[in-house]
């Protein structure tokens, strides 16, 4: 599976909840069929519990206080879809959503193949775009729902989808009202400083980034286009967080062939915050470069594990995700390049 369009479709579906302050007495269930009249829910500010005292304003907060169990339990999730729910081990993160001071939780169904597969993304409130609260959007091919909404606090995003979730926009909702109760129930998530190191925003385009590479033997990169579901609530996410580009070139194979091959690559200004910790989470293996450090990891985000080379520049994080059929150590050099070419 090519990560980019899996990201869209697998990961353009997932939600969430949490055991923070108070648990709901019953989880949501799904309805058994889609409500194509649902409006949407009036998501209205928590109050805050009076003992929690506001921080400073130099310091730094991350939504949910980083931590995925203040949004979510397994045991919530499990008895909402009838099936155990985990995190299947592949929760490991590039920095995208950290570099902003928010937060990305994605549960699985156990034993059941892509039966259910929820994600939260919780980010300040200050950088959601204008309007953005709205309906939720359920795919024609039945890839599950997406929500989003805003309140003083944070911005939320829920994606459902798998058998056991399908077109339920009633429990997109219900989960989005839950996470967002939950969440302005805590101190308001806060955007990081960034160093002047850090890259800036937004990052280059696809072909951009294709004419900073060359192949080791010398083929040419290009970059390729593809579309994006402009109606999605996950478009003004993905506007935020950066997208993937997706580049093609000529490579070897696991069998020594050369043949085409295209491969995607996620810019994280900023994501450094989470290297170590990601790198030994993903078991990464140490691959040498020049101009920062890398290792070959199973990417996150997709159940199948493509696997791909997540870098740092010490400030920056790039995450290179390779098709299946393909060593990744083989594309170290691509991190290596993009590292001393966006080098500030």
């Amino acid at each position: 599976m090519n990560i980019r369009r899996g990201l869209m479709s697998i990961a353009a579906a997932m939600a969430v909840l949490s055991l923070a302050a108070c648990a709901p007495t019953s989880a949501p269930k799904p309805s058994g069929s889609a409500s194509p009249t649902a409006s949407p829910t009036a998501i209205a500010a928590s109050p805050r519990p009076a003992a929690t005292p506001e921080p400073t304003q130099a310091e730094q907060v991350q939504a949910f206080g980083g931590d995925c169990a203040k949004v979510f339990s397994d045991g919530e999730l499990s008895d909402t879809f009838g099936t155990s729910m985990t995190d299947l081990g592949v929760n490991w993160s590039v920095g995208q959503e950290e570099s902003l001071g928010g937060l990305r939780c994605t549960w699985w169904s156990e034993g059941i193949y892509l039966g259910a597969v929820l994600t939260v993304t919780v980010l300040p409130a200050e950088l959601a775009p204008a309007e953005v609260n709205g309906v939720p959007h359920c795919y024609v091919d039945g890839g599950g729902c997406s929500v989003t909404a805003v309140t003083s606090h944070g911005w939320y995003t829920v994606s459902i989808f798998g058998s056991l979730a399908g077109e339920d926009q009633a429990l997109v909702n219900d989960l989005l009202q839950m996470v967002a109760e939950r969440g302005d129930a805590l101190p308001a998530a806060s955007v990081p400083e960034r160093s002047a190191a850090a890259w800036g925003t937004p990052t280059p385009t696809c072909a951009e980034l294709a004419s900073m590479l060359i192949a080791p033997d010398g083929a040419a990169v290009t970059g390729i286009d593809y579309a994006f579901d402009e109606a999605s609530p996950l478009t003004s996410l993905f506007d935020v967080l950066g997208r993937w580009c997706t580049l093609a070139t000529i490579a070897k194979d696991e069998q020594g062939t050369l043949v085409p091959v295209e491969f995607s690559v996620m810019l994280v200004p900023g994501g450094a915050v989470v290297y170590d910790e990601s790198a030994a989470k993903a078991g990464g293996t140490p691959l040498e470069i020049s101009n920062g450090r890398a290792v070959s990891v199973v990417v996150p985000f997709v159940a199948e594990g493509n696997g791909g080379v997540f870098a740092t520049d010490e400030t920056n994080t790039l995450l290179v995700s390779v098709s299946n059929g393909f060593i990744p150590s083989d594309f170290a050099w691509v991190a290596d390049q993009l590292l001393g070419a966006l080098a500030r």
